[in-house]
């Protein structure tokens, strides 16, 4: 929307204009007056940005010429998330320090050998909060009936939003609320340190664009299992700490979390292989070598 307006700003100025795209700008689509409005921004930008090969297809799809199109994922900042050793950042000072507000609650503290599964998103619909209870539910249950005491798993719900009452309620019924902790909202800085401190980053979206959570999480070296929604199938394309499942699919989710988190995995190796290619740098230089500039 606030391209549309700014080529109307610019026409017949003779200043360039390319266009950047992102996850629930393609939505708009859907309405005929703002394709249209649409349609005419990108005729008048040299060229249009998307920041995952999803985006561009659904363009592509609608009309717009290929010859405009390119794909430069978001970055992220590497210097934030990046591997960590758990003594750099123990839970026990997380409530001292001055990024923090307050101290942990004793359930967040005391996880002793627990499994951490890291929920990162607003508790809305889309985003799946209620499919991940379930999931989680359902991994507990496997885990308690396999007897397997290595796999104690804790959830960690980073977020706000209207469903957190509902979500709390939910985990009660289930029988899993002394395994779920809602941590609210919490600083980039904060989410930097817990993708450090938990075993696995779950996405159970319902639908989404090109989610920077799964990017941030894969800079971490943390595996990731998530829906096979928007981006997420090219971004954890051929990355073996990852399982996509079908949206929706709890059962299918639950053993995805179950093989990540009875995998070996080299956390490191893991965020090296991706960390250059998602960083700020790269992103800049590609924007900048893309739209010609010294």
């Amino acid at each position: 929307p606030d391209g549309v307006a700014v080529a109307r700003a610019i026409r017949g100025s003779g200043a360039r204009l390319w266009l950047m795209v992102l996850g629930s700008d393609t939505f708009h689509l859907k309405s005929s007056a703002r394709r249209q409005k649409i349609f005419e921004a990108c005729e008048q930008a040299e060229g249009i940005v998307c920041v995952a090969q999803v985006l561009a297809d659904r363009l592509a799809a609608a009309g717009v010429p290929l010859a405009k199109l390119h794909v430069v994922p978001n970055g992220v900042d590497t210097s934030l998330f990046r591997v960590r050793s758990k003594e750099e950042t123990p839970l026990s000072l997380m409530g001292t320090e001055p990024h923090y507000p307050g101290p942990l609650s004793q359930g967040e503290r005391e996880y002793g050998n627990s499994r951490r599964i890291l929920f990162i998103g607003n508790l809305v619909p889309v985003k799946g909060p209620d499919v991940m209870l379930r999931a989680f539910s359902l991994l507990c249950e496997t885990t308690q009936g396999s007897g397997n005491k290595v796999i104690s798993p804790e959830l960690l719900i980073i977020g706000s939003g209207p469903m957190r009452r509902q979500l709390e309620r939910k985990a009660h019924q289930l029988g899993i609320a002394e395994r779920v902790h809602f941590l609210g909202n919490r600083s980039h800085t904060e989410v930097a340190r817990w993708m450090n401190m938990a075993d696995v980053l779950c996405l159970t979206s319902r639908s989404e664009g090109m989610p920077n959570v799964v990017v941030e999480a894969l800079a971490s070296g943390l595996p990731v299992v998530a829906t096979a929604v928007g981006a997420c199938p090219e971004l954890l394309a051929g990355e073996p700490a990852a399982r996509l499942c079908p949206s929706g699919d709890v059962r299918a989710i639950a053993d995805g979390l179950m093989s990540v988190l009875d995998s070996k995995i080299n956390r490191q190796a893991m965020a090296t292989g991706h960390a250059h290619h998602y960083s700020w740098h790269w992103q800049a230089e590609s924007l900048l070598n893309m739209i010609g500039q010294d």
